[in-house]
């Protein structure tokens, strides 16, 4: 099995290890000329071939109906298997920090292509998730990690709040479930609407489908199921944000619950609206 082929079959695995916006619908974010968080950076789509999952979240429309900007965070599903011209196209992006939700056995056993790279600051923030005994595909456990893992996530924040001038990429595994998670955060956090969110969130299977059907990948009927769920697990993700709302009354709310000072949330907000 070639390099490329194990890349994708890992981000096949990591999709189906679990149960299973308005913004640009190609992964490869057209960014044009914006106020943005980076000093330099190129205006090119960003194209990684192993990235199956990664795109900007730029182009949102929040807060007094202002734009999130481009070049500020990018989610991703995980990065190994980089060649040194993806990296430098990542560089070129302006991409300084970089987030690693996976936990420690898969930090180990398949490294971050750009945990050791001059000039971008890597940091690993594990966050866990578990399906085990639920009744719901996503909302219990996506819950369970708001609720029970708050001080992950407010290390998460604070290293956004604290991070370089440039752009923040984040991740887990299949960029599915965690990376979700702080992903529906931050677009919370400056006012994208519920409906936005998940379409970002939904993105994830839009772009698995392609995934296989491109490389004709064979799944099972489990898997298969799985994707024939879509419509619950976009009304289980809907319900996770009213979770948020109910409970807290707004993503604000709830990233200072977690410990998060109102300076470090504003400088956060800066970077991305």
């Amino acid at each position: 099995m070639n390099k490329l082929l194990s890349i994708v079959m890992s981000f096949i695995m990591a999709i189906f290890s679990h149960p299973t916006g308005t913004q640009n619908t190609n992964n490869n974010i057209d960014t044009e000329t914006t106020t943005s968080s980076v000093e330099t950076v190129k205006s090119e789509p960003l194209k990684i071939k192993n990235l199956w999952n990664l795109r900007d979240l730029g182009g949102f429309k929040g807060t007094d109906q202002k734009t999130t900007k481009t070049h500020s965070f990018l989610r991703s599903s995980i990065i190994i298997g980089l060649d040194e011209n993806e990296i430098q196209q990542i560089k070129d992006y302006g991409v300084k920090t970089v987030i690693d939700l996976r936990c420690g056995c898969n930090v180990y056993s398949m490294p971050n292509s750009l945990s050791d790279v001059d000039g971008i600051n890597y940091h690993h923030i594990p966050l866990y998730f578990s399906n085990y005994n639920s009744k719901s595909l996503i909302y219990d456990p996506y819950v369970k990690i708001l609720e029970k893992q708050k001080s992950s996530i407010k290390k998460v924040f604070k290293t956004i709040s604290n991070a370089e001038k440039g752009s923040v990429i984040f991740h887990c595994n299949g960029g599915k479930d965690r990376t979700a998670i702080i992903a529906m955060i931050l677009l919370g956090l400056v006012g994208v609407s519920d409906d936005d969110i998940t379409k970002d969130y939904m993105k994830t299977y839009e772009n698995l489908e392609k995934l296989i059907s491109e490389k004709n990948i064979n799944i099972g009927p489990e898997e298969k199921k799985q994707l024939s769920q879509k419509d619950v697990l976009e009304t289980e993700f809907k319900n996770v944000i009213k979770h948020i709302k109910e409970n807290y009354k707004s993503f604000q709310e709830y990233l200072l619950d977690c410990g998060l000072s109102q300076k470090q949330i504003d400088s956060i907000k800066e970077r991305f609206i």
